[in-house]
């Protein structure tokens, strides 16, 4: 997202050079430095101070840490199928999801798709809100 650490040293060191080539690899979400760069921005604010963009600007897919809905829709399905065998060895059922990262607006259509195929109550938290459990 290149909103701190090294990654904005390399780019006020990179990103009016011509000849170079920033590559962005995965999503960069919004409101983000590196969303900025990707959507075409000809001049970006780093450490208090703006830079042109003259650097080749490039985007691939596929190396993300994170999973995507399908991996996430499979991993909480085994959470869920596994409610009954939890819930005779006297262990806590789940009783609430927080989706805490990610657009809003796509974590809360996955809340609802979690709430609706698995009936599972899931909360989108709103930037610092706090939550008693």
């Amino acid at each position: 997202m290149c909103n701190a650490g090294r990654i904005k040293h390399h780019l006020k060191n990179n990103i009016e050079k011509p000849e170079a080539t920033i590559l962005f690899v995965g999503h960069q979400g919004e409101g983000t430095l590196g969303r900025q760069i990707v959507d075409g921005a000809k001049r970006v604010r780093i450490h208090g101070r703006d830079f042109q963009v003259r650097a080749k600007i490039s985007q691939i897919y596929g190396f993300s840490g994170h999973a995507d809905h399908d991996g996430l829709m499979t991993w909480i399905t085994h959470f869920h199928d596994s409610a009954a065998t939890i819930a005779a060895h006297s262990a806590r059922p789940i009783r609430r999801v927080f989706l805490t990262h990610g657009e809003e607006s796509v974590a809360l259509h996955l809340a609802s798709e979690i709430t609706t195929t698995l009936g599972l109550p899931t909360y989108v938290p709103h930037y610092r809100e706090t939550v008693d459990l």
